[in-house]
């Protein structure tokens, strides 16, 4: 019945379209928002959910040993180079197609990936035991990896997953958060990134999930920095920024958040204060000051923090986060998000985004809107004829030839759950 309503709404659309003399084609966004949401819902997107998830499996699956490929740098290859956060991408979006159709074959596909991680690493490199180098030379190879051992567990009740999960939290923790709260990068220790958004949404779903507040602490300290430090608020002055003692003044107040924080980077040219804060305005495919997976974690763990403690201060936040990224003119390509900062990171977090940010009351429709934009954009230009997905979400070749390519694990994961994320929010209408 849904899918007959769907197809006869999606006539009318293009028969109004047709009539108004417009240009602008039917399966395009219209301008006006009541009837922009109308469109996302009359497409159905299953049918190229299906398809994405085809395609993942047809090129990313081994099927002999039941478990997602061994990459090196994101290519198949015979032996793996151990970094979890590859594989972890295809099972983010083989989640999102899960919860959007509840498919019994995808969940045994998590588990058997599950029962292989398990086989095939030791419980010392599951949580932590060797940061900085494989699999986890940095925090966002591990936060990746938390998030999926998260996924592994509701797959298959396992609570080793669980376990693990929790553990290379912890670890996590002690070895890269600074007394300021801040999540360092890496061993260098010189940089905060957004990308600490992994880990940090980990952390707050093992809260939401078992009821344990014990990570509460470390996480809101760690988000209480990114708050006072990285989020565009306005006005600012960051005394002797610069590396010859200059203070950084940025001006930008669009909500969003800066991807890097240097602290005493004496490597960089703005050694404390935000990367690219005298360039706010530089948010391009492959490369940016800013991250959608970053601006879309950070609206999730706000949705999360405020199902954890009930402060409404967190439930603000998740919608100005939610609000800020959705009518952002920096983000918008014809109406779909840009793949900005990271072709391999920024559908990472899009499920999530989807199914616990995006109900949040008072969040703009223009975010529903913008989901299905960009999974047409997709389909429209970043699937190949021979079913994977380029970083080029809005056209061109700019991520394919910067090297993150369909080829990869995680350009193609990344992309497909887009498309996937789509078919959830379609499924929860």
């Amino acid at each position: 019945m849904k899918k007959t309503l769907a197809a006869l709404l999606a006539l009318l659309l293009l028969g109004s379209v047709l009539l108004s003399g417009c240009n602008e084609k039917a399966d395009n966004p219209p301008s006006t928002l009541p009837d922009a949401d109308k469109w996302m819902n009359a497409f159905d997107w299953r049918t190229p959910a299906d398809t994405a998830l085809a395609d993942l499996i047809s090129h990313f699956w081994d099927s002999t040993g039941n478990h997602v490929v061994n990459t090196s740098q994101g290519f198949p290859a015979a032996n793996s180079n151990k970094m979890l956060w590859e594989l972890a991408t295809m099972i983010f979006a083989l989640d999102t197609y899960q919860r959007a159709t509840g498919s019994d074959d995808v969940k045994q596909k998590i588990a058997a990936e599950w029962a292989y991680i398990k086989a095939t690493y030791t419980q010392n490199q599951l949580i932590g035991g060797t940061f900085g180098t494989p699999p986890y030379i940095a925090i966002d190879d591990a936060g990746w990896a938390a998030m999926m051992f998260m996924i592994c567990y509701r797959a298959t009740g396992d609570m080793y997953a669980l376990q693990c999960e929790q553990a290379l939290i912890i670890n996590a923790y002690a070895h890269w958060q600074n007394t300021d709260g801040g999540l360092l990068y890496d061993n260098s220790r010189s940089t905060v990134y957004l990308a600490a958004v992994g880990l940090l949404c980990a952390a707050t779903d093992f809260m939401v999930t078992t009821g344990d507040q014990s990570l509460l602490p470390n996480t809101q300290a760690a988000v209480d920095f990114i708050n006072n430090n990285m989020r565009r608020d306005g006005a600012r002055t960051f005394p002797s920024a610069y590396s010859d003692g200059r203070d950084l003044t940025v001006t930008a107040a669009d909500g969003l958040f800066w991807m890097g924080f240097n602290v005493n980077n004496n490597t960089a040219n703005i050694v404390n204060g935000p990367q690219g804060g005298d360039t706010p305005n530089n948010i391009n495919p492959t490369g940016s000051v800013s991250a959608l997976f970053g601006n879309m974690g950070m609206a999730v763990i706000e949705a999360r923090l405020y199902k954890i403690t009930g402060d409404s201060a967190h439930l603000d936040r998740a919608v100005q986060n939610v609000n800020s990224l959705a009518n952002s003119t920096l983000y918008n390509k014809n109406g779909a998000f840009i793949n900005d900062r990271d072709a391999w990171a920024n559908g990472s977090i899009v499920g999530w985004w989807v199914s616990e940010a995006l109900p949040l009351p008072g969040v703009d429709v223009t975010a529903r809107v913008r989901i299905g934009s960009t999974a047409k954009a997709i389909l429209d230009n970043a699937r190949t004829a021979d079913g994977l997905y380029t970083g080029d979400w809005n056209g061109g070749s700019a991520w394919t030839k910067a090297g993150s390519t369909a080829q990869q694990i995680m350009t193609s994961s990344n992309t497909a759950n887009m498309v996937m994320a789509a078919a959830l929010l379609w499924a929860q209408n």
